[in-house]
């Protein structure tokens, strides 16, 4: 059994969180589309939004006794709820029109946070995930982070989860700000990808939730 010291917990966390962030999925398309739709700084905003919220499902992951993790894995009402979501949001995205760069305000940083919010609490992949992670890391590795740890533990791990998750973000928000400088014919595809990828994700919620 390792010895966990909190700069420990913070690293792991930090690099399973990091490496989620890194495979496309809702999170990272909408992070592109952000940034290629208003500015840089709203993707950040996007990102640390999403960040944020990533500690809390974590945490769930932690805490939460056996049957409150089913609950959220595989209650019917969680994924028609992320079925309904993400075919709304695909929809939303496919009939978008042409990318146009819209003003910088402080409205539109705080509309762009709280949807990096939302659309990270509706990812349905991210508490199985981490309930994954913390058994792998129990029963494989043999590094116990769990509810019983020292809250120095605690905190360092979900301000990693965090750190890991802003930084795999931010990679996607700096490079789609590159790209939405260099071809408005690359950007105006953007939001058909995403759109389809949503409903796909949409569609596979609905499959595990009317049929599974």
């Amino acid at each position: 059994m390792v010895a966990l010291h909190p700069f420990i917990a913070f690293f792991i966390a930090m690099g399973f969180s990091f490496g989620s962030a890194i495979p496309f999925g809702p999170i990272n398309l909408s992070v592109v589309d952000t940034t290629i739709r208003n500015n840089l700084k709203c993707g950040v905003l996007f990102s640390l939004a999403a960040a944020l919220v990533e500690i809390i499902q974590a945490m769930v992951a932690l805490f939460c006794s056996v049957w409150i993790a089913e609950f959220f894995t595989k209650s019917p009402a969680i994924k028609v709820g992320a079925f309904i979501l993400f075919i709304v949001l695909g929809f939303i995205f496919l009939f978008k029109g042409k990318v146009k760069k819209k003003k910088d305000t402080p409205n539109s940083q705080l509309a762009n946070f709280f949807k990096g919010a939302l659309i990270a609490f509706a990812n349905p992949q991210t508490l199985p995930f981490w309930i994954f992670v913390l058994t792998y890391l129990e029963t494989v590795q043999m590094i116990p982070i769990n509810a019983s740890q020292p809250w120095s533990i605690i905190i360092a791990f979900a301000i990693g989860v965090s750190v890991g998750k802003f930084l795999g973000l931010l990679i996607f928000t700096f490079l789609s700000h590159r790209i939405s400088k260099k071809s408005t014919k690359i950007t105006n595809v953007t939001n058909k990808v995403i759109g389809y990828f949503l409903i796909f994700i949409g569609i596979v919620q609905g499959i595990q939730a009317f049929f599974m």
